[in-house]
């Protein structure tokens, strides 16, 4: 009976150890899953490692453009201050230069409105001047005839002319 109960025993152990067999398999089998999935998450943090630098390459890089353009502006905003200074100070001058100019141009004009009624008179004057000349003219046309005569003629003629006024004073 021992050696029946040796052989049951064995069996059993060998069954046992087919069963222990079985589950070392499954072990393994469910170790290498592990494994896998243990690489693939790996792969993946890597991955994830990877693209967060590069994102934190790109965050970095914006920072600097963003301070850039903050320079860039506030450098445009100090040239726009000093343009619009320029430019104040242009417009005043434009102002006081066309106040300066406007009364330079108001005497100028007097100026010339004197100098236009100055000619307007002399030329009155001309006019008068050129009227009395011929008359003058007219006189000395008429007189042009007598001239061809012999001076003595001319001469008794001047004498009779003084001789009719000393008498009229008379």
């Amino acid at each position: 009976g021992k050696r029946e109960d040796l052989e049951e025993i064995i069996q059993a152990k060998e069954l046992e150890i087919a069963k222990l067999k079985e589950e070392l398999a499954e072990c393994e089998k469910k170790q290498k899953e592990v494994a896998d999935e243990s690489s693939k998450l790996r792969n993946e943090l890597l991955q994830t490692s990877n693209e967060l630098s590069v994102k934190r390459a790109e965050v970095m890089h914006l920072q600097d453009v963003r301070a850039d353009n903050r320079e860039m502006i506030n450098s445009l905003k100090s040239s726009l201050q000093l343009q619009i200074q320029q430019h104040t100070t242009l417009n005043d001058q434009l102002k006081t230069t066309q106040g300066l100019l406007s009364s330079e141009y108001e005497a100028k004009a007097k100026e010339v409105k004197a100098y236009q009624q100055s000619v307007s008179q002399k030329e009155q004057e001309i006019a008068k001047l050129s009227s009395k000349l011929q008359e003058h003219e007219a006189v000395l046309s008429s007189l042009v005839p007598s001239l061809s005569v012999d001076r003595s003629v001319i001469e008794v003629v001047e004498l009779r002319d003084l001789l009719g006024k000393a008498e009229e004073e008379r």
